[in-house]
């Protein structure tokens, strides 16, 4: 998990430096992330093209890449306007919404506990959006790419025993590149050398990190490592510095311990306490 959201900022960073130094759309860079996706996971794993025909749980793996690609369409706009330590600070309230949807739509016990930490995680949200003082549009972005990143993991977690990791992150490629490609005939222009180069270097840091998140998820319950993955803001201030010299400020860095703290508040349960309470 700690490898996987290292990953993202590096990731992030070539989108950032697309859709402001190249002036590309959002659009063209989400293509560029999930079509080299595509083409890299078969050369370097060939027998997923027989893994795919022997899959179950087909439309689960459709709505899984689905929801990705919707949320990595609505963090690469935010992208354009928002540094990239506030977009993974906004993400983290993902959490706060799988305990939600959680309650609402799979009817789950969540006890008081955790829906006042849902509530701190809202209030860390505001800490960072400040809607009297500084408030952008481009900030919502971020709060629908966590709405969406959060049925991804659930869904991640249901494709375990269904797919291999490398199926799961096929079909999270092949499915945003063909939503990718009826779209981006819109908004193409043609992209300079050192354009190719982050396109393919978003699409590579994209892959390696969510093989690492399927890895990781096959491998241990939820709970356990959902907190690892608040490394994030660590990796994506030191990637967004050393790339654009931006330095976190205090508000989004005040917000994003709460929304941590709220998250690991969410992931923790005492021993003999069941999945459900």
């Amino acid at each position: 998990m700690i490898g996987a959201v290292g990953c993202f900022p590096i990731m992030q960073s070539c989108v950032q430096a697309l859709v402001t130094t190249h002036e590309m759309s959002f659009v063209q860079a989400t293509w560029g992330r999930y079509f080299f996706h595509a083409l890299l996971v078969p050369v370097f794993f060939p027998r997923v093209i027989t893994e795919v025909r022997q899959l179950d749980g087909l439309s689960l793996q459709l709505l899984r890449g689905l929801a990705l690609f919707v949320g990595t369409g609505l963090a690469f706009a935010a992208l354009k306007s928002l540094p990239i330590p506030q977009v993974t600070a906004l993400s983290f309230i993902a959490p706060a919404l799988v305990t939600i949807l959680a309650a609402l739509w799979l009817k789950e016990r969540v006890d008081w506990r955790r829906w006042a930490a849902v509530l701190v995680g809202l209030v860390g949200v505001l800490g960072i959006v400040r809607p009297n003082y500084d408030f952008q549009w481009a900030m919502c972005l971020p709060l629908g790419m966590a709405a969406m990143y959060a049925l991804y993991q659930a869904l991640t977690r249901l494709t375990r025993n269904t797919a291999s990791p490398v199926t799961s992150l096929f079909f999270t490629a092949v499915v945003g590149a063909l939503g990718a490609c009826l779209v981006v005939p819109f908004f193409w222009q043609e992209p300079s050398a050192a354009g190719w180069l982050l396109l393919i270097g978003s699409a590579l840091f994209g892959a390696l990190g969510h093989w690492l998140l399927i890895k990781a998820y096959q491998q241990a319950e939820a709970s356990f490592i959902a907190p690892f993955a608040y490394t994030e803001l660590v990796s994506a201030s030191l990637v967004s510095y050393l790339a654009f010299g931006y330095v976190i400020d205090s508000w989004t860095l005040m917000g994003a311990v709460i929304i941590v703290l709220s998250g690991l508040q969410l992931a923790w349960r005492p021993k003999g306490r069941s999945e459900q309470s």
